[in-house]
């Protein structure tokens, strides 16, 4: 496993992005951690304790986005495989080539997955990805989406956006900004803090609301 990571760091670095990965050595210790946000796990087959295939059924139970790829030497095991869906199948002993392949399909299966609303942008309309939303601000008869980068509007009101984003950990400040909760860092009495260091207004009538939400949703993590 720990080539694997290798691997994956040295195919991080090629593309120049930002890989978040975790080994683990035992089944058990995997699911202590597991949480939905896994993109993609490499699965070996053969695992102390519990086996690759009944982790990855373990998987299933929580989870039908997180993509599994598994580890063999043995093609033997792909029927099985295949009932827990499986991605692919890499046969060791694991080439660069192939493991950069493997990573590069999956991450366009991801990217077509990813939740998304549409705006406009210099008079083109856009697909946002929600998870890249900092937060909404009411602006005049439009809405602004603010990400890291860019500043994105639409037509749609913010009450439309709330109903939409209802599952995706978004709650507001103020009857006039809807803020994604992944990105605050620090909720103050008249202000939220987000994790790019700019501030959201926050009223007292919304403040213990908000903030219970936060709380929730950290506690969820």
């Amino acid at each position: 496993m720990k080539q694997i990571m290798t691997q994956v760091e040295r195919y991080g670095k090629a593309k120049n992005i930002s890989l978040n990965i975790k080994a683990f050595d035992c089944a058990e210790l995997f699911l202590n951690h597991f949480k939905e946000a896994y993109d993609l796990v490499f699965l070996d087959i053969h695992l102390p304790g519990i086996d690759g295939i009944q982790l990855a059924k373990k998987i299933r139970e929580q989870s039908h986005r997180t993509k599994i790829v598994f580890l063999t030497a043995h093609e033997n095991f792909w029927p099985e495989g295949y009932k827990v869906l499986a991605s692919r199948f890499l046969i060791k002993p694991i080439t660069d080539e192939s493991l950069y392949l493997e990573i590069e399909e999956v991450m366009d299966q991801l990217i077509e997955q990813t939740p998304f609303v549409l705006a406009s942008q210099d008079k083109r309309v856009a697909k946002v990805a929600v998870e890249d939303i900092f937060y909404l601000e009411i602006a005049g008869r439009k809405v602004n989406l603010y990400t890291k980068d860019e500043v994105y509007v639409s037509s749609k009101s913010l009450a439309q956006f709330k109903k939409e984003l209802e599952h995706h950990h978004f709650a507001q400040t103020h009857s006039s900004y809807l803020v994604n909760l992944k990105h605050v860092k620090l909720v103050g009495k008249d202000s939220v803090t987000l994790t790019n260091g700019q501030e959201v207004y926050i009223s007292l009538r919304k403040y213990k609301q908000f903030k219970e939400k936060f709380m929730e949703y950290v506690s969820s993590l």
